[in-house]
């Protein structure tokens, strides 16, 4: 078996992983396609040759600090 990222065609977002091993009738949920990853999991951004890490949204400024 091999781990799949399964993600998002709108925006390239990974929306879940799975184990498959790629032969079995299989077809990811509608409006998704698969890639083979070992560690790219829900959230993950693909670009069309590697997956990353979203970054981290910045937090708004304390204002006690300001």
């Amino acid at each position: 078996m091999a781990r799949y990222a399964i993600i998002r065609v709108v925006d390239n977002i990974v929306e879940n992983a799975c184990e498959w091993d790629g032969l079995s009738p299989w077809s990811p949920p509608t409006g998704c396609f698969v890639v083979p990853s070992i560690y790219a999991g829900p959230g993950y951004l693909w670009n069309g040759t590697t997956f990353s890490p979203q970054p981290e949204p910045l937090s708004p400024p304390d204002p006690l600090l300001a």
